[in-house]
C-alpha cells in the first residue's frame, strides 16, 4: 500500500499545479474579456500567447498525471478511463483523501467559471464579427435599405441600396 499511496500522493502534486495553471488561465480569460471590450488588439494578441505558453505546460502535466492514474488503476485494478479522483479518494485514508476530495472541488470550480467566461468571450467575438461585416457591407453598398416599414403595410418607401459610404468609381 505504500506505493499506492505514493503514486496518490505524486498525482496530488500534479492536479494542485494544474489547479494553479488552470486558476492563471482563468485570470487570462478575464483580461480577454476586457481587451475585447476595449478593443485593444495589441493586448489580446499578447493575452492569447500567454494563454497558449500556459496551455502547453498543463498539457505537459497531463502525460505526468495520466502515468500516475494507469499506476494507481494497476492497484486498484480499475481501467484508468474509469479512474476518478472519487474513487481513488476512498481507496486512501486521512489528509491525502480529503486533499484530493477538495482538490476536485475547486478544479470543478474553476472549470466552470472559465467555461462560463469563455461563452461571454464569444459572444463577444462573434458580436465584433458581425459589426464589421455590417461595416464592410456598408463600405461597399450592399446591405438592402427596407425601408421604414415592411411591405405589408405598403408605406414602404422603396430605395434599392443604402448610399455608398465610396464612390464605385473611386
Amino acid at each position: 500500500m505504500e506505493s499506492l499511496e505514493k503514486h496518490v500522493s505524486a498525482l496530488s502534486v500534479i492536479i494542485e499545479k494544474e489547479y494553479k495553471l488552470y486558476k492563471r488561465v482563468y485570470e487570462l480569460v478575464k483580461q480577454e474579456q476586457n481587451t475585447l471590450v476595449n478593443a485593444d488588439i495589441d493586448a489580446l494578441e499578447e493575452n492569447l500567447h500567454e494563454q497558449q505558453e500556459v496551455i502547453h505546460t498543463i498539457d505537459k502535466l497531463e502525460v505526468r498525471r495520466l502515468r500516475e492514474i494507469e499506476a494507481i488503476g494497476i492497484y486498484l485494478a480499475v481501467e484508468p478511463e474509469k479512474l476518478k479522483i472519487s474513487i481513488i479518494a476512498q481507496s486512501i485514508n486521512g489528509e491525502l483523501s480529503r486533499n484530493l476530495v477538495e482538490l476536485e472541488r475547486k478544479f470543478k470550480s474553476v472549470l466552470q467559471e472559465i467555461l462560463k467566461i469563455n461563452q461571454s468571450n464569444k459572444f463577444l467575438i462573434n458580436r465584433s464579427l458581425q459589426f464589421i461585416d455590417k461595416n464592410i457591407q456598408v463600405f461597399f453598398g450592399t446591405v438592402e435599405n427596407k425601408g421604414l416599414y415592411s411591405a405589408e403595410n405598403s408605406a414602404a418607401k422603396a430605395h434599392p441600396k443604402i448610399n455608398y459610404l465610396v464612390d464605385r468609381k473611386a
